[in-house]
Order: C-alpha cells, then structure tokens, then sequence
C-alpha cells in the first residue's frame, strides 16, 4: 500500500485501517493467556488476517509476473502505466520561461500523451517534435518559411492523430506550406507568446488561430503570471504531461499494474455513468457512448452567461487574439481564426434526430467570436455546420471510425480533419501556393530561439 501511487485520502484510512487490524491482532496474540481468549483471536481477527495476506501476495505476484512479461499486459490497462517517473518527465519533455508561451516542449523530444484515450489503433500517443520544439513532419521543421503559421491548442496540434494527419500537414499537403505552431492545453494568452517568439520568423502570408470551444477559461490560470511561471502550474495536456496529479479529462497513471488496473476500471465506470444533464434519447445505437457529452454541450449552461456579459477570461482572450492580430498585422501577414466545435455537437443531430436550438453555449461563443472577426478585419472560419451536414449523411451503419472525432478521446481524427482543411481553403482566398519544399533552407537555432 505504501508503494502505491494514487494520491488520495481513502489511502491513509485503508493504511490506518490495516495497521490497527493488525496490532489488535499482535497484542490480541502476545496476551492470549487464557484458552477462551486464544480462541476468540482464531475465530474473529485470523481470518481477516489470512485475507489480507492473501490479497497483498496476490498483488506481489501480478507485480512480479507483469514486470517480468509486459507483454502480457491488454493494452487499454498498459496505457494506464507510465513509462518513467513521473517526478522526471518535466525535466525530461519540458522547457520553461519566463515570458509567453512560458512552457513548450523540448527539441528532437519523444512526447508521450498521459493517460488512457482509447487502444493504440484508437489513440496516436507518441511522436517526436521537430528542431524547434513543434509537431511537424521534419521537412516542415527545418523550414525557414511558410505559407502558413498555424497558432493553437491541441485541436491544433493535433492530438491523438499522427503527425501527417493533423490539419496543418493537410493543408501543407494541399500546396499551402503551413508551419504548426499548436500545443496542448495552451490558453488563448500563450498564443501571442507563440506568435511573438515564432511565427513572424516564418514570414508567413497567413497566420490561422485555431481557438478550440470553452478554452477561455484557461485565461484565469493566468490572472497571477509570477504565481503561474513560479510554480510551473499552466493547462491542459502539456501541463498532465508535467505532472501526476490531472485534471478534467486527464487521466492519472501508475508506475504499476495493480494500480493501473485500478485506473482502468475507475475509467470505465465514469464513461458509463450518466452526467447530471437532462438526456435526449439516442437513436443511433453507437452514438450511446457519448450520451453524456451531447446531453451537456446541447445545453445553454452558464457558460453562455459569462461570456455574454465579457467576463474577465473571455475579455481577455480577445485581448490575446487581438495581440496575435496585430503582430501578423504588422508582418504583412493575413490572419483568420478557426473555431473548433465540441464533439457533442457535432454528433448531437445525427444522435438524436433533433436540431441543437440557437442559444446552445457553443453557438453563442462562436456568433460571439465571429462578431469580434468582423471588428478586427480577419477571415473566420466556423466548420461546424459542415461536420455536422458529413455525420448527418452517414449511414447509421457507418463504422464509428466513419465519425470526424477518435472513437475514445474527443479530438478530431484524419477524417475530422480533412474536412476542416476543405474548408480553410474553401474560406480563405489563398493566392499562390509555394510548389517545391526544397526551396525553403533550414533556420538556425538562433534565429527562432
């Protein structure tokens, strides 16, 4: 028990619990002078005591067997094991600063998504970032200029798929050479940092903010930038990666099977748990799964409210995308910004064979963010009723793979989004595409650092 590494209070009680058991036990044994006393400590505390000797053998014996054959450890559970301390993986993976974006991941690094988002066919966990730091093929990563400077979170990264399949290689592949500039978790504020300290080296003709629905309220891990960078406490995947603690959808791993075992089937039991939303029914029988995200993203929560009324990280976000504007401004560079939609409303229609009503949260954060588009002069683009047209037009016994988000993890798949690149190019008027990659040189260390 002490080797395990879950934090939780049910620990300490199940320790404490056990420990006592057992000194009762031990004092009862040592002081068990009379036969009826003796027989007493047989009856009622040894066979507890055989129990959970029992179980804790049990639990060396996977430990061993698992340590010894890996390879005998299903998937799903293996993807609950970390691979190195967690303690290390910060050092490892990770470079701090103190200015935005203020934490990125390192050069030529293996990064390694935590937690379980589904099996390896499911799931892209691992890939190398380029010489700068960035999820690029390396002909992208040793280019000097680009058509394109993609700036965002991990919708923009592209999380879960491999690096040939995130949209801004399949922009690149279309002819329009687009530099990705994505990083999971980032908050709206760090898209500047990434602008400032990499996108103008590009040159680029366009810069594209790819703002992913309900990440304003990253901004109030903000309000206290010293607090924040001191503490190394960002968002988000790349702050998961960081530390073993999650949050939200991040789930915690173990350096041990047992324990990983234990992750596993927790996981499964809160993805069939209902949320407290009222639920519509699902007509499509393999949309049941994501019940509860299409129960709570039709809804008009609160959400709706704040940014309504400009709360403080919504006013900031615009703040932030207005900063990364005025710097592509100022390089001669065209800027549009590319809203992503949450996978319960993409699915929402198609699962339950109703519309979404107008005031749902994501329509009015994006007829929000269009509105302050127009303000600022740049392009905007909102995929959502085009996701929504394709899953509307699947047959209903369509694969799920068929679908344009990861079966598991709510991050769009290759078919999401080559569908989101169709209509980047449908939306902006590119005007010349660049041909030959070979005519770009490699950019020094000290150029773009």
């Amino acid at each position: 028990m002490l080797l395990m590494d879950i934090n939780s209070n049910l620990v300490f009680y199940v320790l404490l619990f056990i420990f006592t058991f057992s000194l009762i036990y031990l004092l009862a044994l040592f002081t068990a002078k009379k036969a009826v006393v003796s027989e007493i400590v047989k009856r009622y505390l040894l066979g507890p005591q055989l129990i959970l000797f029992s179980v804790f053998s049990f639990v060396i014996f996977l430990e061993v067997l698992t340590a010894i054959f890996p390879s005998i450890v299903p998937k799903g559970i293996n993807n609950f094991k970390s691979t190195a301390n967690l303690s290390t993986v910060r050092e490892a993976v990770l470079d701090y600063s103190d200015k935005s974006p203020f934490v990125k991941f390192k050069p030529n690094t293996r990064i390694k998504s935590q937690g379980y988002r589904g099996t390896d066919e499911q799931f892209s966990y691992e890939w190398e970032t380029d010489s700068n730091g960035f999820k690029n093929p390396p002909e992208i990563g040793a280019l000097k200029e680009a058509d394109v400077v993609a700036i965002g979170d991990s919708f923009t990264e592209g999380m879960g798929v491999p690096i040939e399949d995130t949209w801004p290689s399949l922009l690149t592949q279309k002819g329009y050479v687009t530099y990705n500039l994505g990083v999971q978790g980032y908050a709206p504020i760090q898209f500047e940092g990434l602008m400032r300290e990499y996108g103008i080296y590009f040159r680029p003709k366009y810069v594209i903010l790819g703002y992913t629905t309900g990440i304003y309220e990253r901004e109030a891990n903000f309000y206290d930038i010293k607090e924040a960078v001191s503490k190394k406490k960002f968002t988000g995947g790349i702050q998961s990666i960081a530390e073993a603690e999650k949050r939200g959808d991040i789930k915690r791993q173990s350096r041990y099977f047992t324990f990983a075992l234990v992750l596993f089937l927790r996981t499964q039991f809160m993805h069939s748990r209902q949320l407290k939303y009222p639920s519509p029914e699902i007509v499509v029988e393999k949309l049941k799964y994501y019940k509860s995200e299409i129960s709570k993203d039709g809804l008009s929560h609160e959400g709706k409210t704040n940014i309504e009324l400009g709360s403080r990280e919504w006013e900031s976000t615009l703040m932030s995308l207005e900063k990364c504007i005025k710097i592509a401004h100022s390089i001669g560079a065209e800027v549009a910004i590319l809203y992503f939609p949450s996978r319960g409303v993409v699915y929402y229609e198609k699962a339950t064979g109703h519309k979404l009503s107008e005031r749902y949260f994501g329509k009015v954060e994006s007829n929000l963010l269009k509105n302050f588009a127009n303000e600022m002069n740049v392009t905007y683009i909102d995929p959502t009723e085009m996701l929504v047209e394709y899953v509307n037009s699947l047959d209903d016994s369509a694969r799920i793979e068929e679908y344009p988000f990861l079966e598991i993890d709510g991050h769009p798949n290759a078919i999401g989004y080559k569908l989101v690149v169709e209509e980047i190019i449908r939306k902006i008027p590119f005007s010349a595409r660049s041909g030959s990659l070979s005519s770009f040189i490699h950019p020094s260390d000290k150029e773009l650092n």
